[in-house]
């Protein structure tokens, strides 16, 4: 018998006298169950039990000092020992962690005193009865990866579109931010002008971001640990620091041009601050409207984030003051597809039944809704929405990856870093080039002067710049070869393509793959919206693609402001998406009986309340994979109660996702999680409530414990980042 591992562990080695005819093995125990064995009959020894007490007390704690010396007293007195050892072995096993789990109750199987008294609860307590803000305003905010823009409806049913840097309404403002080098990193400026302002000055402690909503969708936020000032450039991992409570708190991070670091959270909620006052002054000076509480934000984002992200997303509106407490739905979620869909739609005559495809390419990702149109105004899902990191600026990244092929990795994150205002200014002109490529004809990419005078000096070589372009295309064919002429890269059309197709290629395989799907047999219409869409090169390469499939492919009117013009439209008249489908089962962690026929050996436990076998990890969805989802419907609710009864002070809902239609098990991570009190008095038997309000991109959880206040039954979900598992949390 061997401890074994950090948790206390016992591994268990069995056999006899070495005969062969006997079987022979080792059994892992956690050290719970080793003590249920113990109970049973089996007898631990004084060394497990002293490791086990050195890892729970310490060795220097008043508790191992005091069972030490009691032991010691017994001097040779096996017998005696031996009892002292399992009577306190028996004891450490009832020291177990508080039961926290829960299970559901079957409605149908309650008393009718039971089902009287629930419905009590529930006829006090249901969001859809509380009473509903009528704002005066729904303001759509596109906050894109590449640009920024809104757009508001008025209850009369006008649409205003407003850009604040130009009078072309077809031109989003970029987003990019530029904020102050120490806390609390107040706002400089947004958009082009922040751009501006950074390539203008030489001051490098300036906080510039830009394309910085990206990171929630690559999971790349850089992470480290605040009380350790030597953070590793290149480190990519998560890590933790210890917050107030004494408790592990993971924080991510944004790294500006400079390579400073900014929590993720205060970045946005800088950048949601600019857009509220932006708007909310626009507001003031042409709907007479100047309160926060009278407009409904609705925030877009990617239909391919995960919950985590949106979270963030919510959060920091929070935080820049758009949400007041207790004002239903003030700021929504709407995916980016859904809100051009709504306005795609009316570009073509889609007869009722329709299917079609709307691709939705923006600077970070391509989205990817396949609908039906159900009338003249409504919508519908018919395959949950795809996509990919398929925008315009990895596009930009090939780009990059490029120029580190030609000069260096080395050499170019060097300047990035030493010259971050220059590079910023090299990358800007680039972008601009991009936006001329159609595929006929090689174009020209202006190199900065300060990149220049960098590549010489660091190569101590006048003809550096020659000299790298020649070993670059050393071995290529005139047609691959990139010609440098003072300062002016001349990229061929064969690189072009190389760069565009290394988003235009993933997206169009994502397409071959949907157009398959039964779901979409008949559907001839792909609708183009957003920034990419506006690529002579992106256009012509899917139009030759599936033009002669016989595929109508169509260039919405305003291709850049269609999701914002439908995330103001979804505001004022919700039901413009009729239905959505679940893109995967959502349900809540449960305690249940063991069944031998489906559940695994390996899950079981033995249960001291119950006298049984149960598995912690029962998986009761709330909703499942590919359900119509209708937002105006009432939520889903379900019973559960704590499976210690009045025993219990806590309770632990925990919400999972799952891609099986019907799990049996929950998997780690959870997607969110929630410890809730419960009162002092708590009965045996006493159930309560949980519902889960599907509205397609947001999620919401309530859950109505006995004499909780009305404010506090909506749950704020911690959603957990998906890259990180329980162990971590």
């Amino acid at each position: 018998k061997t401890l074994y591992g950090d948790a206390g562990h016992v591994l268990l080695e069995y056999g006899s006298d070495g005969k062969e005819s006997l079987l022979r093995g080792k059994v892992l125990f956690s050290m719970t169950h080793w003590c249920e064995l113990v109970k049973l009959g089996s007898s631990v020894d004084e060394v497990v039990l002293f490791k086990v007490a050195a890892r729970k007390f310490g060795k220097e704690s008043a508790e191992y000092k005091t069972m030490k010396a009691t032991f010691d007293s017994m001097g040779d007195d096996k017998a005696k020992q031996q009892e002292w050892i399992t009577k306190l072995a028996n004891t450490m096993v009832q020291q177990q962690p508080p039961c926290n789990v829960v299970t559901r109750v079957d409605v149908s199987a309650m008393s009718a005193d039971d089902l009287s008294a629930f419905s009590k609860l529930t006829e006090t307590w249901n969001p859809l009865k509380a009473k509903k803000k009528s704002f005066q305003a729904y303001v759509g905010i596109d906050f894109g990866t590449d640009g920024t823009g809104f757009a508001y409806a008025l209850p009369s049913g006008k649409v205003v579109w407003q850009q604040n840097h130009t009078k072309d309404l077809n031109i989003k403002d970029r987003t990019n931010i530029l904020l102050r080098a120490e806390p609390p990193y107040k706002l400089i400026a947004f958009g082009i002008e922040a751009t501006e302002k950074y390539e203008s000055v030489k001051d490098k402690k300036s906080l510039y971001f830009e394309r910085f909503k990206m990171s929630l969708y690559d999971q790349e936020l850089t992470l480290k640990k605040k009380r350790r000032p030597d953070f590793d450039d290149d480190e990519k991992k998560y890590a933790f620091q210890e917050d107030v409570s004494g408790k592990n708190a993971y924080i991510s991070y944004l790294r500006a041009e400079n390579g400073e670091l900014v929590e993720t959270e205060i970045v946005f909620t800088r950048a949601l601050e600019y857009i509220r006052e932006t708007v909310m002054r626009t507001l003031r000076k042409s709907a007479a409207i100047s309160k926060v509480m009278d407009v409904q934000w609705i925030l877009t984002v990617p239909a391919i984030w995960s919950n985590y992200a949106k979270s963030i997303m919510l959060s920091a509106a929070t935080s820049a003051k758009m949400k007041k407490k207790g004002i239903m739905d003030h700021v929504v979620i709407a995916t980016e597809p859904e809100c051009a869909s709504v306005v795609a739609r009316k570009t073509v005559d889609l007869a009722k039944g329709t299917k079609y495809i709307v691709l939705d390419l923006g600077g970070g990702t391509a989205d990817i809704a396949c609908h039906v149109a159900v009338d003249e105004h409504t919508v519908s899902q018919i395959y949950p929405p795809q996509g990919g990191p398929w925008g315009s600026s990895y596009i930009d990244e090939a780009f990059f990856q490029l120029l580190r092929e030609i000069f260096g990795s080395d050499l170019v994150n060097e300047f990035r870093l030493k010259q971050p205002n220059e590079w910023v200014a090299l990358k800007e002109d680039f972008r601009k080039a991009k936006h001329n490529y159609d595929g006929s004809k090689a174009l020209n990419v202006p190199l900065c002067n300060a990149f220049v005078k960098f590549v010489t000096k660091k190569e101590d070589d006048e003809d550096a710049m020659d000299d790298k372009f020649e070993e670059f295309n050393e071995g290529r064919n005139a047609g691959e070869s990139i010609e440098y002429d003072e300062g002016s890269m001349e990229l061929p059309t064969a690189i072009w393509d190389d760069l565009f197709n290394a988003v235009v290629r993933p997206l169009i395989g994502k397409m071959d793959e949907l157009l398959k799907a039964p779901e979409m047999a008949g559907c001839k219409d792909i609708l183009i919206v957003g920034g990419l869409s506006q690529s002579a090169f992106v256009r012509n390469t899917i139009r030759s693609e599936y033009d002669a499939k016989g595929y109508r492919l169509t260039t919405v009117t305003r291709p850049i402001l269609a999701v914002v013009e439908g995330a103001a439209t979804i505001g004022l008249k919700p039901s413009s998406v009729a239905n959505w489908l679940a893109p995967e089962t959502m349900g809540i962690q449960i305690r249940r009986d063991w069944i031998e026929s489906t559940d695994d050996a390996s899950m079981k436990k033995w249960d001291n309340f119950s006298k049984k076998f149960v598995i912690d990890s029962g998986f009761w969805p709330l909703i499942k994979k590919g359900t119509p989802i209708d937002p105006s419907a009432p939520p889903k609710i379900e019973w559960f109660r704590p499976w210690q009864g009045k025993g219990q002070a806590q309770v632990k809902i925990r919400l999972y996702s799952s891609e099986e239609a019907d799990p049996k098990h929950t998997s780690e991570p959870a997607e969110g999680q929630k410890v809730i009190d419960l009162p002092s008095d708590w009965k045996n038997g006493e159930a309560f409530p949980v519902a889960y309000w599907d509205k397609g991109p947001e999620k919401k959880l309530y859950v109505a414990v006995r004499d909780w206040p009305e404010e506090d039954r909506e749950i704020n979900v911690q959603w957990n980042d998906p890259l990180l598992g329980d162990d971590d949390l």
